[in-house]
């Protein structure tokens, strides 16, 4: 009877452990957090709180070694949506834009690595941005920026489907208004 009662303590561990840590979108969160939740995730308190305002809450952390804002963005009703790294340069210039590009490759390398080729490889020049490449990955879509205006930046951005859904079905609806 012993030797149940101790099997079945850790099955039932083994099951708290992994329902407890499966199916994070995005560091340790799941899309639809709350923005308590979402604190509560992290070891540090935000550097800025704008949540109750516009829905956003702001940490500084790193991406491969670089200094980065870290950004978790929140819908209406302060549920989680999608969340953003941000590097970027101290200015434009030619050194900055040289170490930005291997800084830019490395960064898409790993993502390569990780969610495989993405089907929008390749330079992209529109407006500022010089490339934009996109992956699926479950119900949730990260894309790699390299943006060059009077600072270089390289955002990596993980969105939830309903966010990106969302955004799709403006930009349809603001192209049906300028024809």
């Amino acid at each position: 009877m012993r030797a149940v009662f101790c099997i079945f303590c850790l099955l039932a561990c083994c099951c708290v452990n992994a329902i407890a840590s499966d199916n994070f979108t995005f560091r340790n969160v799941r899309w639809g957090m709350s923005v308590d939740e979402v604190k509560a995730s992290e070891e540090v308190p935000p550097v800025k709180d704008m949540a109750a305002a516009v829905g956003i809450l702001m940490y500084s952390d790193y991406l491969l070694n670089k200094k980065a804002d870290l950004t978790y963005m929140f819908d209406k009703s302060r549920r989680l949506e999608s969340a953003m790294y941000s590097v970027k340069s101290d200015d434009a210039s030619k050194r900055s834009r040289e170490n930005f590009d291997k800084y830019y490759k490395k960064v898409k390398e790993t993502l390569i690595e990780k969610y495989g080729n993405s089907p929008a490889l390749g330079d992209k020049e529109v407006d500022s941005f010089k490339e934009v490449l996109v992956w699926m990955s479950g119900d949730t879509q990260i894309k790699l920026v390299l943006a060059i205006a009077e600072k270089i930046y390289v955002n990596v951005q993980y969105s939830s489907k309903a966010s990106w859904k969302g955004t799709e079905k403006l930009h349809k609806e603001a192209a049906k208004q300028k024809l």
